[in-house]
């Protein structure tokens, strides 16, 4: 309940990514995707009001926590969504998220600054247009899937090779029912979103 953000193993190297945003010729250096840096900027600069010199740490921290709850409840409605669509009953889902909360690595997620959460968030949202499409020939849901694909895709490399490994599993049988020109069309708008968004990185 006290945990510092501030004090993570990674923030140094992760926090040059949030100066990026807030000083001028701050140098980066594993090349993330900038998203979950650019969000946290937005919270600093909409609470900007209450920096000083010497509230910096506990700013900073509580800043991260809030951006970091705001994704997690994202990601949690999306969960629960995602669920109530495969039929689990109510009650069930309400238990499974329940205990959720309490698992030490989505304690975790919540209070670090790590890029991580911006997958838990947006990957619910994702499945279920991805299903929708699959299943009710939506295209329009399965376009807008794409771009918080992309900027999961490139916001780490370990999580996009597990999110490519966990969607060709979950979905390349499906593809066989639909036709290859109209496959072809969504992958190709999906590859320039992922290009521009790199570049942008």
């Amino acid at each position: 309940l006290y945990f510092f953000s501030t004090k993570g193993v990674d923030f140094p190297v992760y926090k040059k990514y949030l100066d990026f945003f807030l000083y001028d010729n701050i140098q980066t250096e594993n090349n993330q995707g900038l998203i979950y840096y650019f969000i946290n900027a937005l919270s600093v600069f909409l609470r900007k009001d209450s920096l000083n010199s010497i509230n910096e740490i506990v700013f900073f921290n509580s800043t991260i926590q809030f951006t970091n709850f705001i994704l997690y409840v994202i990601g949690t409605v999306g969960l629960f969504k995602l669920l109530k669509s495969y039929k689990y009953e109510i009650n069930t889902i309400f238990l499974s998220l329940t205990l959720l909360h309490w698992i030490p690595k989505i304690i975790e997620l919540r209070v670090l600054l790590k890029p991580e959460i911006v997958t838990f968030s947006f990957l619910p949202w994702i499945i279920l247009g991805i299903d929708d499409y699959f299943q009710n020939d939506n295209k329009k849901s399965l376009f807008l899937s794409l771009f918080p694909l992309s900027l999961i895709l490139t916001s780490k490399g370990s999580v996009s090779g597990m999110i490519i490994i966990f969607i060709f599993i979950m979905y390349v049988l499906k593809l066989r029912h639909k036709k290859i020109k109209e496959i072809a069309v969504f992958t190709l708008v999906f590859f320039v979103l992922c290009l521009g968004v790199g570049y942008e990185n």
